[in-house]
């Protein structure tokens, strides 16, 4: 099971918004959602931390796709 430790909202150098959740846990990883558009996970000394990033669905002012889901 893991917690919840850590929650940062800000803009990147584009002006998106985006959300980071940490996340830490003992014994088992915990596993990252599908959602998010990056993560990153480590372990040190039997405590696993996650830390997976949303960011906001804008256009692609090129006309391409979007980004992903903003939670």
């Amino acid at each position: 099971m893991s917690t919840l430790t850590r929650i940062e909202v800000g803009k990147d150098q584009r002006g998106n918004k985006y959300q980071t959740n940490t996340y830490e846990a003992f014994g088992t990883a915990p596993t990252p959602s599908n959602g998010a558009s990056s993560y990153t996970l480590t372990q040190f000394d039997g405590k696993w931390t996650l830390a997976e990033t949303f960011t906001e669905q804008v256009p692609d002012p090129g006309g391409g796709g979007g980004g992903t889901t903003f939670p």
